[in-house]
């Protein structure tokens, strides 16, 4: 509960060595401009070497500004206009 906390108060979420021994990743959420629902993620995984807990922590904000980038050109996207799922993309 703490972490998920934690995750949503920078707005972005990190794993080490947890999918795979070895490597870590971080992702942030790419949301639609029409409903705020997460409809995609920005993410940056490498050896857990190199992307370590200060990396991240230097990366974040460029991982934040890819991923409000995203979201804000979704808004000039016609095909998601008011479409949240891609069954509703269909019928937009």
């Amino acid at each position: 509960e703490q972490r998920l906390q934690e995750t949503r108060e920078r707005g972005w979420a990190a794993v080490v060595d947890s999918g795979a021994v070895g490597t870590s990743a971080m992702a942030a959420a790419v949301t639609s401009a029409y409903s705020n629902r997460v409809v995609g993620t920005v993410s940056i995984a490498g050896p857990s070497a190199r992307l370590t807990p200060s990396r991240m922590a230097e990366l974040a904000p460029e991982l934040l500004r890819t991923a409000d980038e995203l979201s804000s050109a979704l808004r000039f996207v016609g095909f998601f206009q008011g479409a949240d799922s891609p069954r509703e993309m269909a019928s937009v």
